[in-house]
């Protein structure tokens, strides 16, 4: 507040003349100041009514005397005989000076205007601006030499509460605005605000008052040039807010901060917290629990913020819309340092906000684009509004388009899947691997495809390419991107899983995740090729388990390629060793000659039971130890058999020898006279050619009957001849 300083109008009282003076603004001010003047303006903070109110109390004081002052005149005589006449005399002139208005600079958008004196009449009148200030006068009763009163007029400044678009703010949480020293000879300032105000960068003021309802500052006496004072005020107020409790416990909002002063905010809030169950009903519980804070913020809050440690999502006073808390609060679910600011956190809000039934969210599949940035999701405009109008349009159909690959990812997997894969995001697992974490928790298009698919689509038995080809058909992925190898290499690992029964070497799974779709395709090849060489084994060579066998268990544990071409070649071994070992058997088992019978007579062969166990442990020492002695013992039957045939003729004709011999014998006997069992005695007696080797039977020889005499004979027993062997 300026001032131009009061009027001052001059009167006299014994003479029909007067002088009115008129002092400069104080800048240009000189000489006695005989008005003085002292002035108290007061800034108070109204935020019911988003004003500043200005009261200044103005106490005033005559300090111009009476001035006396002689001057030759006529002066006039009555003589009761002449009647009257004139004569020259001096006179004595005394003027009384008295002050009947003032003038004051004020702000430029001042209203309401009233003026109040302590005695007598007071007018105010607001006349033209000049830039920022504009010119009040104030008119009063005559205030004599010698007296004193006080002027108490007042205005207010026009503010802005929430969502205000002035620079001077009024509410009853923030304020900005700017304070005046008085136009007067000396003056004070205060600044009085509701209770709980606290100001930024107050140099020129101090804190006076911090008790009751209001608190209050003061720039302390000015007593030099008071106009010159000034300073801006900022302050906020963390009291001047409404707490209103959420009583559902189930809901993960606890609590609704809303400023005093603004109504609007507070019902979309309340609203929006209802909506908020539903949207738990489809998100699952909040990862941070119950008991949010939804908290109204300053524009200059950034859009939204959610502080997971305090639990406390600031909305923006410019939030005044269902649709916007709804987002917001689904957004909490999702935090931005995992799902990003794109199409993957826009998709997951707009899917559960439509499958809640809230916010007036509807899905549906693309048509053509508008455009070609919207064609392309990946050059992602969702986010922006209040845009050129193909900018609109762009946004309008990638909101759209990143709700529906969401939307149809969840209708294949279900409700509990959703959840789970969305855990899995925030926990910054990698879609292969529970185990694992990704080197960023911020998800990239091909983190949520590996997660989709193999915690989501796999499990539930669906096309495992249905999240890619919406990827590919919205712009997000391209052909270069390797998609093609990818489902190569996921349709490899599933069929080495069947075919496995689930035993995949665990160096796939990396390879897939850090998308080597190169080094993987290998892998599973060299894998399977093991796998189902080994599988081959019981074919070959019936008895053999190959299951958790040696090659089994090299291609389950394999970590490299090396590894898995180790495990390839041990397969090729066994194979082999069953083939010998087989050989082996089944030459045991075919047809043999009488030679070959003979030969292998009284052998008996190795058992092949050892071979084929040794076989199923890759135990290569005593599988072909065990084969070669089968193989031997037949391949050599042949040899013994004719070895054996020509000992058993030699043996044969020694006997036959032998008997001719003993007929010969008995023969030439016949004429003696001999005891039977002397003869028979004699022929069996007979020496027998030594036999070196065991001859196959020969055919039986028919006994030669011999009579037994018998233990005792009398003398005169004659014995009876020999038989003949004629």
């Amino acid at each position: 507040m300026r001032s131009v300083r009061a009027a001052v109008v001059a009167a006299a009282l014994l003479v029909a003349c007067g002088a009115s003076l008129l002092e400069a603004p104080p800048a240009a001010a000189a000489g006695v100041d005989q008005f003085q003047d002292n002035a108290l303006v007061t800034y108070q903070l109204l935020p019911a009514r988003h004003t500043i109110h200005v009261t200044v109390k103005v106490t005033m004081a005559n300090k111009k005397p009476s001035v006396l002052s002689s001057n030759r005149c006529t002066g006039w005589a009555f003589d009761p005989y002449y009647g009257w006449y004139s004569y020259s005399t001096t006179c004595t002139y005394k003027t009384n000076y008295y002050y009947f208005s003032s003038s004051y600079w004020v702000e430029a958008d001042a209203t309401n205007f009233t003026v109040k004196a302590s005695s007598g009449s007071a007018k105010l009148k607001a006349r033209g601006r000049d830039g920022n200030w504009r010119l009040v006068t104030i008119t009063f009763s005559r205030l004599y030499y010698g007296q004193t009163r006080s002027l108490t007029y007042a205005y207010d400044l026009p503010a802005s509460g929430p969502r205000g678009t002035t620079t001077r703010l009024a509410g009853a949480v923030r304020a900005h605005f700017c304070a005046v020293g008085p136009g007067s000879d000396s003056g004070e300032v205060r600044i009085v605000l509701p209770a709980g105000y606290e100001l930024d960068n107050v140099a020129g003021l101090r804190k006076i008052s911090s008790s009751g309802s209001t608190w209050m500052w003061t720039s302390g006496a000015l007593k030099t040039k008071p106009w010159t004072w000034t300073d801006c005020i900022t302050g906020a107020n963390p009291l001047g807010v409404t707490s209103t409790p959420v009583t559902d416990a189930d809901n993960p909002i606890g609590k609704i901060v809303a400023w005093k002063d603004d109504a609007v905010w507070a019902a979309a809030a309340a609203t929006a917290t209802a909506d908020t169950a539903k949207l738990a009903a489809v998100l699952g519980q909040h990862p941070d629990g119950g008991g949010i804070v939804l908290a109204e913020a300053t524009s200059a809050t950034p859009f939204n913020s959610y502080q997971p440690s305090a639990k406390t999502l600031a909305m923006t006073e410019q939030a005044t819309t269902v649709a916007e808390f709804d987002d917001a609060i689904a957004q909490t679910w999702l935090p931005a340092t995992v799902f990003g600011v794109g199409w993957i956190r826009a998709g997951y809000v707009r899917w559960a906000e439509a499958a809640a039934g809230v916010a007036g969210v509807t899905c549906s599949k693309p048509g053509a684009a508008p455009n070609a940035t919207a064609a392309n999701l990946d050059l992602w405009e969702g986010s922006y509004t209040g845009q050129s109008q193909g900018v609109v349009e762009a946004a309008a159909y990638q909101n759209n388009a990143a709700c529906w690959i969401v939307s149809q990812v969840a209708e294949a997997i279900g409700a509990d899947r959703m959840r789970a894969t969305m855990d899995a995001m925030r926990s910054g697992a990698v879609g292969w691997s529970s185990g694992d974490r990704r080197p960023s928790t911020l998800l990239r298009w091909q983190d949520w495809l590996d997660i989709v698919t193999a915690q989501g689509l796999i499990p539930a038995g669906k096309d495992p390419q249905l999240a890619a080809d919406l990827l590919t058909t919205l712009g997000i992925a391209k052909p270069t991107d390797g998609l093609d190898a990818r489902s190569q290499a996921i349709q490899g690992y599933q069929a080495l899983g069947e075919t496995t029964g689930g035993k995949v070497p665990a160096s796939i799974l990396p390879a897939i995740a850090a998308w080597d779709f190169a080094a993987a395709n290998k892998a599973i090849v060299t894998a399977n090729r093991a796998w189902t060489t080994a599988g081959s084994v019981p074919s070959t060579l019936m008895g053999v388990t190959v299951s958790g066998g040696p090659v089994q268990q090299a291609v389950q544990n394999a970590k490299t390629q090396a590894d898995l071409d180790a495990a390839s070649t041990l397969a090729d071994a066994q194979v082999a060793l069953a083939k010998h070992v087989a050989d082996a058997i089944a030459l045991g088992a075919a047809p043999r000659d009488l030679v070959a019978q003979i030969g292998l007579a009284g052998t008996t062969l190795p058992s092949a039971k050892p071979a084929v166990d040794a076989v199923t442990t890759m135990d290569t020492a005593t599988a072909t130890t065990t084969a070669d002695q089968i193989s031997s013992a037949i391949n050599g039957a042949h040899d013994v058999g004719v070895q054996r045939i020509e000992i058993a003729v030699g043996s044969l004709i020694a006997a036959i020898a032998l008997l001719l011999l003993a007929v010969f014998l008995l023969r030439r006997r016949r004429h003696r006279r001999l005891a039977p069992v002397t003869v028979a005695a004699a022929a069996w007696a007979a020496p027998i050619a030594p036999i070196t080797a065991t001859p196959p039977p020969a055919p039986p020889v028919e006994a030669v009957p011999v009579g037994l005499e018998p233990a005792t004979q009398p003398a005169d027993e004659v014995p009876p001849p020999p038989p003949s062997w004629g």
